[in-house]
């Protein structure tokens, strides 16, 4: 039963992801070289969600997801569903913790739709030493015309705890010619 049950978040995780993905390319393409402005793009990029990571713990989740949403930013529950609609109507707010860190992350060559992912913990009251929920989370930001970042996607899937930390940010390699194994 619970394998069955992570068997169908694992798929709808990737076939989310996959489609928020494809989102990219039609903004001029993933980052495909990176320059001195595209780096500093990127490094905005991972500062704004470790900010919106610092503004769940600090603020609250509804603070946090009421902030940095886009007007039209979505999430996904049962169906697609408006990220500021949703948290406006939340009340009273959730008192847990979610807290999540990027594990990696990339931006489009022009700087203005890049998107992070990587591991959250939530736990049900603040002060709990073990976590309740596990999962893994991307997000898809868009430059807003004040030129910061909010987020036009936010999807997370839940799944049994980690046996082993993720807490590195990796960039993607540098392009050029595809890596011979072995050599």
């Amino acid at each position: 039963m619970m394998r069955s049950k992570i068997v169908k978040w694992s798929r709808r995780f990737a076939l989310l992801s996959g489609l928020a993905l494809l989102a990219l390319p039609s903004t001029g393409g993933l980052a495909q070289k990176k320059d001195a402005t595209t780096t500093t793009e990127l490094r905005a990029l991972v500062e704004t969600e470790r900010a919106f990571s610092r503004a769940s713990t600090e603020k609250g989740m509804k603070g946090a997801f009421l902030s940095f949403a886009a007007d039209d930013g979505l999430l996904f529950r049962r169906t697609a569903v408006n990220a500021k609609e949703l948290w406006r109507q939340t009340t009273p707010a959730p008192t847990g913790l979610l807290t999540w860190q990027p594990a990696y992350a990339d931006i489009s060559r022009a700087g203005d739709l890049g998107y992070t992912t990587g591991p959250w913990e939530f736990r049900a009251k603040p002060t709990d030493r073990d976590a309740a929920g596990h999962g893994h989370f991307v997000t898809v930001w868009r430059r807003q015309a004040d030129g910061t970042f909010k987020f036009a996607l936010d999807i997370g899937t839940s799944h049994p705890a980690p046996t082993t930390p993720q807490n590195v940010l990796r960039y993607p390699p540098p392009p050029g010619p595809a890596r011979k194994r072995g050599k």
